[in-house]
């Protein structure tokens, strides 16, 4: 048998009075479930201990209890003393009772321990579950993301989709229709006329006629004063009219200008010049928010191709937990994405584009200079005439990946996701 200090050290010796958990990814929460179960497993056989010594310990004191008192009582029982012999038996029973009790008290509490221990393990298990399906759930997510950004392309345009820009500068807010003053014009007052009483006494009637050039005295001063107001007010909105109207033709002058810049900039993209065009694929793609940052740069040669040239991600920054196997697919499957979206972009509003020519590299620093050198893994030239064979109606359906393999494209890639360096087109 062991001793309640025996399971206590022992409990402290293996770590199960203060497990603690971190969790921040599938694999920490993976790990947490496993030791929260050799945890319970080792609890459970403490436990397990622990309720065969308390059975030992019952069975032992039901024993010594049958013959409690036995000694004492048979001398008085000699004496003729029967009742004090039946308490004398009662008393080292009740006395047994307590002592039994009392060595039994810290097995139990143990007990009560290691049962909030379990629980407070069960729902471990519990939590870690719910994190690995929440964050398998966003990794669902995210990896969809990632993998469908071509899923937004547009169309090859067969005529010109060039949204025009907005003047950005806001119009000058106009002022009130009339200038206001905060004071309302006074109301001249009335003569009253008075009773027959004071019509027929003369210092009534005075008396009358003082009271009212009085009150004619402070209206002629309310008035000048509301008249000077309102002749401030007045001056103020012909100012502020004149300060709108200033703004407004400089307004004007600008917005003509920009709305005329751009009207040249759209003649110039209809008539096929490569800077204009150069400018607005730029912008048009500079203005897309993929979910991994991409640098790109681009140029229009004479005949009107396009040269997008893209430093792709790198699979270090995947954001994913995966297998090294699904990332370097998914990874690789991402790659295709993006360019298929920017290629989109590229033919998705000018008819006139004649040729798309994309190549994507990576940088990494070389192992000979530490310098960052550029790897190219993918490079392909499409024809307009080719690209408008698509369906995007169903580009739910394409694989993004083998698509490419109707255009001319150089990239070297394994079943695996391993992608080796190429010469771009």
């Amino acid at each position: 048998m062991n001793s309640p200090e025996y399971y206590t050290h022992k409990l402290n010796e293996l770590g199960l009075t203060n497990i603690a958990f971190s969790i921040s990814n599938i694999e920490e929460a993976k790990v947490a479930q496993k030791q929260a179960r050799e945890a319970q497993k080792q609890l459970r056989q403490i436990k397990k201990d622990i309720n065969l010594d308390i059975k030992e310990l019952r069975a032992h004191y039901r024993q010594k209890s049958s013959g409690a008192g036995s000694g004492s009582s048979a001398a008085l029982q000699i004496l003729g003393k029967k009742k004090l012999a039946g308490q004398v038996r009662a008393e080292a029973k009740r006395n047994l009772r307590r002592e039994k009790d009392s060595t039994i008290a810290p097995y139990e509490r143990l007990k009560h321990s290691i049962d909030d221990l379990l629980s407070q393990l069960d729902n471990v298990k519990v939590q870690a579950q719910l994190f690995i399906k929440e964050r398998k759930d966003e990794i669902a997510s995210s990896l969809e993301e990632l993998k469908t950004v071509h899923y937004q392309t547009p169309e090859a345009a067969n005529e010109f989709i060039i949204p025009p820009k907005r003047f950005p500068v806001p119009k000058p807010n106009a002022p009130s229709l009339t200038y206001q003053i905060d004071q309302i014009e006074p109301t001249k007052p009335t003569k009253r006329e008075g009773s027959v009483v004071t019509k027929l006494f003369r210092p009534l009637r005075q008396k009358l006629e003082d009271e009212y050039q009085e009150r004619l005295q402070k209206y002629e001063m309310k008035l000048k004063d509301w008249e000077e107001s309102n002749e401030q007010a007045k001056e103020l909105y012909e100012k502020e009219v004149a300060n709108y109207q200033a703004r407004m033709v400089k307004w004007n002058e600008q917005k003509e200008e920009f709305d005329s810049k751009e009207s040249l900039i759209i003649e110039n993209i209809q008539a096929g010049e490569p800077g204009a065009i150069a400018h607005f694929i730029t912008t048009k793609l500079n203005s897309l928010v993929f979910p991994l940052p991409v640098n790109i740069s681009i140029s229009v040669e004479e005949d009107l191709t396009i040269v997008i040239d893209v430093n792709y991600p790198l699979i270090m920054d995947w954001p994913l937990t995966q297998s090294d196997s699904a990332k370097r697919k998914d990874y690789v499957t991402h790659l295709h994405s993006i360019t298929f979206r920017m290629i989109g972009e590229a033919f998705g509003y000018l008819p006139n584009v004649n040729i798309v020519k994309f190549s994507g590299y990576i940088t990494k620093p070389s192992k000979r200079t530490g310098k960052l050198t550029k790897k190219y893994i993918f490079s392909t030239k499409i024809e307009q005439k080719m690209w408008a064979e698509i369906n995007f109606n169903n580009i739910e359906w394409i694989d993004v990946v083998e698509c490419f393999g109707e255009f001319e494209t150089r990239r070297k890639i394994t079943k695996t996701g391993i992608i080796s360096e190429i010469v771009p087109l």
